[in-house]
C-alpha cells in the first residue's frame, strides 16, 4: 500500500473552495481529462454516508470501469473522507482537509492511501504506474484550482 499526500495554497477563503470541492460535478473537471471520468449518480448534497458512483475510460482501455465511493466522514469545511466501496484498487481512502490561511486564503491538504489489486503484479503497477499517474492527476489537480480560485 502507498500514501500519497498533496497540498496547494488558494487565494480563495475555505467556504468558497469546501463548495467547489464538496460538488461531485467537481470530480470531473479535476480528474486527468484522459481518465474518461463521468459521474454517473451522487448522493447531494454530500454528508456523511453518501455514495458516489462514477465510470472511467482511461484513453485506449477497452471497456468502462465503475467505482464506487462512500463518504465516511464529513466535517463542514473542514474535511471529508472518500473511501472506494467498488472499483478497481483494493483500497482506496482520500482523505481532504481545508486548512483557513487568513480570512480570504486557504490550504487543501489531500492524503491518499491506495492499495492495487493482483498480489505482486499489482504492487509492482502500483510503484511504477500508479505513483506516476497520481503525480500527474494532483499536478492537473493544482492546475485547476489555481486557474479557478488563485494561488497565494
Amino acid at each position: 500500500m502507498q500514501r500519497f499526500r498533496d497540498s496547494v495554497d488558494l487565494a480563495s477563503p475555505v467556504e468558497t473552495v469546501w463548495e467547489y470541492y464538496v460538488n461531485p460535478l467537481s470530480l470531473a473537471e479535476l480528474t486527468l481529462p484522459s481518465m474518461g471520468m463521468r459521474v454517473v449518480k451522487a448522493d447531494t448534497p454530500l454528508r456523511e454516508g453518501s455514495r458516489i458512483r462514477f465510470a472511467l475510460r482511461p484513453r485506449g482501455f477497452p471497456v468502462e470501469v465503475r467505482w464506487d465511493a462512500r463518504i465516511s466522514l464529513l466535517k463542514q469545511h473542514e474535511e471529508f473522507v472518500d473511501r472506494q466501496v467498488r472499483g478497481p484498487f483494493e483500497h482506496w481512502v482520500h482523505h481532504h482537509r481545508f486548512e483557513p490561511l487568513t480570512e480570504t486564503t486557504s490550504r487543501i491538504v489531500d492524503t491518499l492511501e491506495i492499495g492495487a489489486p493482483m498480489g505482486f503484479f499489482g504492487r509492482l503497477a502500483e510503484s511504477f504506474l500508479v505513483a506516476q499517474k497520481l503525480e500527474e492527476l494532483f499536478d492537473h489537480r493544482r492546475r485547476i484550482l489555481v486557474s479557478r480560485f488563485g494561488s497565494v
